[in-house]
C-alpha cells in the first residue's frame, strides 16, 4: 500500500509540473499577445466551461466508489453495465446542457451574453466561440468517464500523466498559435481538437486497464438512478467549488468588464499554483482511504488525518513567509514587469489559500469515505455567501471586495467546521471498535 500511495503521489505531480511550466512559460506571452480583453474573455470562457462540466451532475466520484466495490466483490458485468449505462447518460446531457448552451450564445437570448461580457463586441465574441465551447465541453466530459476508470483501478498517477500531456498540448496549441498571429477564437478552436484527442486516449487507456464494452445493450439505467442520490452530493460540491472559484470572474466581467477579470485572474493563477502542488498530497490518498474506511479502521484514518493536519499548517506557514518576502519579485521574474501585480490582491489570495492547505486534508477524507454531505453543505452555504459578499463589495472596493469575500465567506464555513466534523465523527467510531 505504501509503495502504491508514494507512486501515485511523486508520478501524480507531473501535471502541477505542466501547469507550473505552461503558466511560467506561456501564461505571460498570452497577455501580452491577446492583451487585457481577450484573456480576460479566455478566463471567461473557462470559467462557462467550469459550470458546463457541473452537468455530469457528481456522478464521476460516485462511481469511482462503486467501481472500487465491484473490483472488491469480482463483480467485473456489473462494472461493466455501469460504465455503459453512464456512457450513454453523458451523451444525453451533451446533446441537452451543451446544445443549450450554443441556443442560448448563438441567438443571445435573453440578452445573456451582452450582460456577462458587458460590451457589444464581447457578445459578439461569445457568439463565435459558441461551438469550441460545446466541443470542448462534449468531449472534457468523456474524459472525465474515462479517467474515472484509470482512477478506480487505483492508477491514479497514470491518470495524472496522461493529464499532463494535455495539459502541455494545450500550452503548446496557444503558443503556437498566438506565434503564427492566431486569435482567441484559433486557440479556442484548436483546444476543442485536442480535447477531441485526449478523449480517444483516455479511452483506450481505460478500456486496458478494466475491458468494458460500450454496446447499447449493456445499458442499465436503474445503476444511473442507484449512483444518483450519491452523486447528487459530490454535485453539490462541485456546485459549491464553482459558486466559490469561477463565479468570481463572471461577477467582475458584469461590474467592471472582461480586461478587469485579467488581473484578478493572473493573481489567484500565480497563488493557486503552489497551493495545487500540496493539496495533491492529500488527495492521492482518496481510494487508500476509501478502502482503509472499508476495513473499519478509523483509528489509522484518524491518526492520518492528524500527522496530515500538522504537516499542512507547517507547510502552509512556510509558504506564506516565503511568498510575503519574495511575492512580488518572482511576479516580475514571471511576467517581466509589475504593470498587472496588485499587491492587496496578492496577500488576499496568499492568506486564503494557506488557510485552504490548513483544511485539505479533512475536506479530502470526508469525501473518501462518504460524508462529504456535511462538507458539501457547508460550501454551499460559503459560495452563496461568496457570491453575495461579491456582488455587494465589488462596486465599492473592485477586485480586492471579491477576493475578501471568498475569503470571509470560507472563514465562517470549511476552514474550522470540515476539520471538527471529521474529527469528532472518527473518534467516535475508533472509540466504539
Amino acid at each position: 500500500m505504501r509503495k502504491t500511495y508514494l507512486k501515485n503521489l511523486l508520478l501524480s505531480y507531473s501535471p502541477f509540473l505542466a501547469h507550473i511550466g505552461v503558466t511560467i512559460a506561456v501564461v505571460p506571452y498570452a497577455v501580452h499577445s491577446l492583451g487585457e480583453f481577450e484573456y480576460g474573455f479566455l478566463v471567461l470562457f473557462h470559467t462557462l466551461l467550469g459550470y458546463l462540466a457541473l452537468a455530469h451532475i457528481g456522478t464521476p466520484q460516485a462511481v469511482i466508489r462503486r467501481l472500487i466495490e465491484f473490483a472488491s466483490e469480482g463483480n467485473q458485468e456489473k462494472a461493466d453495465h455501469l460504465i455503459t449505462s453512464l456512457f450513454y447518460f453523458f451523451l444525453a446531457i451533451i446533446l441537452l446542457a451543451g446544445g443549450l448552451v450554443v441556443v442560448i450564445f448563438t441567438l443571445d437570448l435573453f440578452g445573456i451574453s451582452a450582460q456577462l461580457t458587458g460590451t457589444a463586441a464581447g457578445a459578439d465574441l461569445l457568439r463565435r466561440l459558441s461551438l469550441p465551447l460545446f466541443l470542448i465541453f462534449a468531449f472534457d466530459l468523456l474524459r472525465q468517464l474515462f479517467d474515472t476508470i484509470i482512477v478506480a483501478q487505483n492508477k491514479i498517477y497514470l491518470s495524472k500523466l496522461l493529464l499532463a500531456l494535455l495539459i502541455a498540448a494545450r500550452g503548446l496549441v496557444m503558443y503556437g498559435v498566438l506565434y503564427r498571429g492566431g486569435d482567441i477564437v484559433a486557440v479556442l478552436l484548436g483546444y476543442a481538437v485536442l480535447a477531441g484527442v485526449a478523449a480517444l486516449t483516455f479511452y483506450l487507456v481505460s478500456r486496458r486497464e478494466l475491458p468494458f464494452s460500450l454496446k447499447p445493450a449493456r445499458l442499465r439505467w436503474e445503476l444511473i438512478r442507484e449512483i444518483l442520490p450519491d452523486s447528487f452530493w459530490y454535485f453539490g460540491g462541485g456546485l459549491a467549488v464553482v459558486l466559490i472559484f469561477q463565479t468570481d470572474s463572471l461577477v467582475i466581467s458584469s461590474a467592471l468588464g472582461v480586461a478587469a477579470v485579467t488581473v484578478y485572474a493572473l493573481m489567484f493563477r500565480y497563488v493557486d499554483v503552489v497551493a495545487r502542488i500540496l493539496a495533491n498530497i492529500v488527495m492521492v490518498l482518496f481510494p487508500t482511504a476509501a478502502e482503509m474506511f472499508s476495513r473499519k479502521e478509523y483509528g489509522k484514518l484518524l491518526r492520518l488525518h492528524d500527522r496530515l493536519l500538522g504537516v499542512m499548517t507547517l507547510i502552509s506557514i512556510a509558504i506564506f513567509g516565503l511568498f510575503y518576502l519574495v511575492g512580488a519579485p518572482l511576479f516580475k521574474l514571471w511576467m517581466g514587469d509589475l504593470a498587472l501585480f496588485d499587491q492587496q490582491l496578492f496577500h488576499v489570495f496568499l492568506v486564503t489559500n494557506c488557510l485552504m492547505l490548513i483544511t485539505a486534508p479533512a475536506t479530502n477524507l470526508l469525501e473518501a469515505v462518504g460524508w462529504h454531505r456535511f462538507s458539501t453543505k457547508l460550501s454551499l452555504v460559503q459560495g452563496g455567501l461568496n457570491l453575495t459578499l461579491s456582488i455587494i463589495l465589488v462596486r465599492k472596493y473592485g477586485t480586492i471586495g471579491v477576493a475578501l469575500a471568498t475569503l470571509i465567506a470560507f472563514l465562517l464555513t470549511n476552514f474550522i467546521g470540515n476539520i471538527v466534523y471529521f474529527r469528532r465523527k472518527m473518534r467516535l467510531l475508533a472509540g466504539s471498535g
